[in-house]
């Protein structure tokens, strides 16, 4: 939830400042944005990882080296499972944001208005992640919940894509088509993130005893920042 409501700040944020940064400084609007939001963010990343402590102590602090942390890793066929989701949804859900953000610039005429869609896409994005468990307890399997939430996101991309070569009311439509959109993507990305202690936990079990919380969630979210890069880039190429 809070993950979504940081991201749509963010894409207000960059709307709206962006075409006044590049009418003051030509072709660097971005960049300044890029350099701003990163002299804040990296401070809290550290911040965020110097400041936690372990409730329960550690055991024995075991020395494992990276190749053997990467082929334990790709043992795990559900870990090869979740890493292509992971992508699969960074490719997905950034490039609908990316596509979404053009319709405005270039069919609505206004770039700016993608930020008052977002923000009144905020109530989907809350309700998300609390649609996905009950769902999951439901059916006793968060892959059902999963395939029903990136099934409907799917089918309702689909639907709006098809109203759109017809639409006279295109910023209407935006705002229409974000509200089941984001509230698909946020709920099948919760089931994402319920499934990472699941795999965590599997290898374990298959390696003996090798426990690689943070190795693993680093690894998973990298292929979904490979999914971002080109859900984002390609649609640019496309374009």
């Amino acid at each position: 939830i809070f993950e979504f409501l940081g991201g749509t700040v963010i894409s207000v944020g960059i709307t709206y400042f962006e075409p006044v940064l590049d009418a003051k400084y030509p072709n660097m609007g971005y960049l300044i944005i890029v350099v701003v939001l990163s002299i804040f963010a990296v401070p809290m990343q550290i911040f965020g990882a110097a400041s936690q402590e372990e409730i329960v102590p550690p055991g024995k602090v075991r020395k494992i080296p990276l190749s053997v942390l990467f082929r334990q890793s790709f043992k795990n066929p559900f870990f090869r499972k979740l890493s292509l989701m992971f992508f699969a949804m960074g490719l997905s859900w950034y490039g609908v944001v990316s596509v979404e953000y053009y319709w405005c610039l270039y069919v609505v005429g206004d770039g700016a208005s993608y930020g008052t869609a977002c923000l009144i896409s905020i109530v989907p994005a809350v309700l998300s992640g609390m649609i996905a468990a009950p769902v999951a307890n439901k059916f006793k399997n968060k892959c059902t919940s999963l395939m029903i939430a990136y099934g409907l996101f799917g089918v309702t991309n689909l639907v709006f894509g098809i109203l759109s070569l017809k639409s006279t009311s295109s910023f209407l439509l935006v705002v229409v088509a974000l509200q089941p959109i984001t509230l698909f993507a946020g709920w099948g990305q919760s089931m994402l993130g319920g499934m990472i202690p699941d795999v965590v936990e599997y290898s374990e079990l298959q390696s003996g005893g090798l426990r690689m919380d943070g190795f693993i969630n680093t690894l998973i979210s990298f292929w979904q920042k490979i999914g971002i890069t080109l859900g984002t880039s390609l649609t640019g190429l496309v374009l």
